[in-house]
């Protein structure tokens, strides 16, 4: 019983030292020069991984409960800045649409699109699709700047208004 008690009280302070934040100072937060009338930041949190990376998103929306307009940037620092996820390397840009395609798929959405395109300066790896039962457009865009990996997920309704919205704040991004 003291053993087991034991190994609790050490799993559970290396929990805790592990989830403690150290606010993110050293990882860089992209920017947003543009942002659609009407929408507004929803959520800016960085933070430190048990595993010692540093992570942050930021979440720009219209704040409309029933509307799916919404750009999540996810960016964090990755250990080695020559390989991105499961060993894909960040030059790779085939292997990094692939893994688009996959975080698409992941939501059920299926795919209608896929390919590169530049962000921020950067070529990137993105899929689109449409799913119909939430009625929305969905895109996954996956690219790297140094050891910096930046995911984005956007959702948008299917007009044209408001996929130009999605696009002119994505195409703003720099990092």
């Amino acid at each position: 019983m003291k053993i087991s008690r034991f190994i609790l009280i050490m799993l559970l302070g290396v929990l805790l030292v592990g989830s403690v934040s150290c606010g993110g100072a050293g990882l860089p937060k992209p920017t947003v020069g543009y942002v659609p009338q009407g929408w507004s930041v929803l959520s800016d949190h960085t933070f430190t991984t048990c595993l010692g990376y540093e992570e942050g998103v930021l979440i720009y929306g219209d704040g409309e409960l029933q509307s799916p307009n919404s750009v999540e940037i996810h960016y964090e620092d990755m250990y080695d800045a020559s390989s991105a996820v499961g060993g894909i390397p960040v030059t790779d840009v085939d292997r990094i649409v692939d893994l688009a395609i996959r975080n698409l798929e992941f939501d059920s959405t299926e795919v209608e699109e896929s390919g590169k395109m530049i962000v921020s300066g950067r070529i990137a790896g993105y899929a689109k699709g449409y799913d119909p039962v939430g009625d929305n457009y969905e895109l996954i865009l996956i690219c790297f700047k140094g050891p910096t990996r930046l995911s984005l997920r956007a959702l948008w309704e299917p007009t044209f208004e408001d996929e130009a919205d999605v696009m002119s704040l994505i195409n703003s991004i720099s990092f």
